[in-house]
């Protein structure tokens, strides 16, 4: 608690509707979309309450989680429907945290991937989703953007949120 308002965000002209959020040491990260509809990524500043644009529009469609790398310097968003290739739904990105290029880290393996984490120590990522055969699941994402299923069906049914544990 930093004792700063997230209303910060409810002035901001530059997104009016967060998905997901994650906490840094420079401030807060934040997914959803602006006042035009399109999908955004923007920095908090805690101190101040300045909202930064860091990446708007395409390829992100529908952003539904955002993870900060261990060392800070990377954003990964995931989106439920930015994989253009229609046979697959959404894609997990890459983003430096001073903003700039949005880069595809593993899209068209993860059907519908609702949710991003980074794992401990930081050497791979966890995100949930659904296998290709439409199967609930959590995959583990190497940073090179191979994934694997860590675990798939029940009592899964419709996996979004994630918090992974120090083991």
């Amino acid at each position: 608690d930093t004792g700063t308002s997230f209303d910060a965000l409810a002035s901001s002209t530059d997104l009016v509707e967060a998905t997901d959020v994650v906490a840094g040491a420079e401030g807060l990260y934040v997914v959803g979309f602006t006042a035009d509809g399109d999908a955004a990524v923007v920095a908090v500043d805690l101190g101040g309450g300045g909202v930064t644009p860091l990446f708007a529009g395409a390829p992100l469609v529908q952003p539904t989680g955002i993870a900060l790398s261990a060392d800070g310097a990377t954003l990964y968003v995931s989106d439920l429907a930015s994989d253009p290739s229609g046979v697959m739904n959404g894609g997990v990105y890459t983003l430096p945290t001073g903003g700039g290029t949005l880069a595809a880290l593993s899209v068209g393996t993860i059907d519908l991937p609702g949710d991003v984490a980074v794992a401990h120590g930081g050497g791979s990522l966890y995100v949930s989703g659904f296998t290709s055969g439409g199967d609930p699941a959590i995959f583990t994402v190497s940073m090179a953007g191979a994934a694997s299923v860590a675990f798939s069906g029940a009592p899964l049914v419709d996996p979004l949120a994630l918090a992974p544990g120090p083991d």
